[in-house]
């Protein structure tokens, strides 16, 4: 057990035979739990929604794929993970450095959880030990110690440890996953190539012990590396097709572009003639009006009154049939042509 933060940090032997100093325990103080990095943002892990859904789905996960009796889970901070497990029927244990974390473990749950450091022999054998971005916090020559530790008490490890988040503070120890890979494997463990982490994190890797000959591990990594190679020729030909796709949409965009230019170009020759066109009906309606005015003026005026008695008298003057004075149709003379009865006869 981590000796009471008042005391200090304890000095414990590491893996090449120096000494290490232990965490801090009132560095996961309520202070760094409140302001806690995730993503890259500070949230607070705290008993929430996010917390309790993000562990909630991973137990599922555990308790579907992989069924362990019991666990244990290392740097279990609250307890998210401890209770969730145990939730689902496993029996789950957990273990912290901060007495403050401790503290806000769930109440049933609590018995189950105490205050600890992986740099400790862990008591106990389990089915399955979870450690999530724990090991981090550790100085480097205390990581191989950590990691001795875990293995010695299970055959299955589920892990994850960041290796990109350098602006934590007690971030001390970020590495990428071949190190931890490497590490582990010292210890008799190898990554399970079959088994998908990412609901953890994309980092994140499964680890068993194993005791397979140095050929069935290379033939393993080999199988996988040939899927991953092949996954990639197929993603890097789709990737190339939709770039060759993209330069077609492109040059076609661009086309478009040009055409939706000139038509602009037209709309806007024709716009202007409309214009032209419209000024001058108002120019040919206001001329119009000017010239209703005069018309008006003229009507109201003695003038076209006298005019207009004058067309009356004239009207009145010249009465009835207006052919009337006209002569009547016959020859040139007036006269009607007689008929003459054989020239009528006579045949046309």
């Amino acid at each position: 057990m981590l000796n009471p933060a008042s005391e200090g940090p304890t000095p414990v032997p590491n893996a090449e035979g120096g000494i290490s100093h232990r965490p801090r325990a009132d560095q996961y103080d309520a202070s760094y739990y409140a302001h806690y990095y995730s993503g890259g943002d500070r949230v607070a892990y705290e008993r929430n929604e996010q917390w309790l859904g993000f562990f909630g789905a991973v137990a599922t996960r555990i308790a579907a794929d992989l069924a362990p009796a019991n666990a244990l889970d290392v740097g279990c901070a609250h307890g998210f993970l401890v209770e969730a497990l145990r939730d689902r029927g496993i029996d789950a244990k957990g273990f912290d450095v901060s007495d403050f974390a401790i503290s806000q473990v769930r109440e049933d749950v609590r018995p189950h959880c105490w205050v600890g450091s992986a740099l400790d022999p862990i008591p106990g054998h389990y089915d399955l030990v979870t450690c999530i971005e724990v090991l981090e916090h550790l100085e480097e020559k205390d990581a191989d110690l950590a990691v001795g530790n875990i293995c010695a008490v299970t055959d299955d490890v589920i892990f994850t440890s960041t290796p990109t988040d350098y602006r934590e503070e007690t971030h001390v120890n970020v590495r990428p996953p071949e190190y931890w890979a490497g590490l582990f494997a010292r210890h008799g463990f190898a990554r399970d190539l079959g088994f998908d982490s990412s609901f953890l994190a994309w980092w994140g890797m499964r680890l068993r012990r194993t005791r397979d000959p140095w050929h069935r591990l290379a033939v393993d990594y080999e199988r996988e590396w040939w899927r991953l190679n092949q996954e990639a020729r197929e993603r890097n030909a789709i990737v190339l097709s939709q770039l060759d796709r993209q330069n077609e949409l492109e040059g076609r965009l661009e086309a478009l572009a040009a055409s939706n230019e000139a038509a602009t170009a037209r709309v806007t020759e024709v716009e202007e003639a409309l214009q032209e066109r419209v000024n001058q009906l108002i120019e040919r309606e206001n001329e119009l009006r000017e010239m209703a005015k005069v018309v008006a003026a003229y009507e109201g005026s003695s003038a076209f009154r006298i005019a207009r008695r004058i067309r009356s008298v004239m009207r009145r003057a010249v009465p009835g049939n207006p052919r009337r004075g006209r002569p009547p149709k016959g020859d040139d003379h007036g006269r009607q042509r007689e008929r003459d009865p054989e020239r009528d006869a006579a045949p046309k």
